[in-house]
């Protein structure tokens, strides 16, 4: 457990924390709230704490690691392994972006795929432009 200041600057804002990497299973929760499990091999992972922290005070951060079953058991079990971090958003933002080409058979012309996942859907838009 890890008490963590909220700056008031994050008013207003969304508020997440973010993982750099852990192992096996985790279990967030925020001023004694779960917020939510986690279960990967050495993989990031974001959590919207905003509705369990108020922006000028300290919040109480607890996460317990958990052995995994099945072939998680075969992971080498450690704690987080690298950095956590917590910032602000606006209330819509770009939560994740992908894209893809297709070049034909002499790699001079391509299609490029582009997919986008927003934090709130509605409202925004998303302009690209050709070169």
């Amino acid at each position: 457990m890890r008490t963590v200041p909220v700056p008031s600057a994050f008013a207003g804002k969304r508020i997440i924390l973010r993982f750099d990497n852990t192992t096996q299973a985790a279990h967030l929760e925020v001023n004694g709230h779960f917020v939510r499990d986690y279960w990967g091999s050495s993989g990031a992972w974001t959590a919207d704490i905003t509705d369990f922290v108020t922006p000028g005070e300290d919040a109480m951060i607890s996460v317990r690691m958990e052995r995994s079953e099945g072939l998680g058991a075969f992971v080498r079990f450690q704690p987080v392994i690298r950095e956590a971090s917590l910032y602000a958003v606006p209330d819509q933002y770009l939560q994740r972006l992908r894209l893809t080409t297709d070049f034909d058979a002499q790699y001079r012309d391509a299609e490029l795929e582009v997919w986008v996942k927003v934090s709130r859907p509605g409202g925004g838009s998303l302009r690209l432009s050709a070169v």
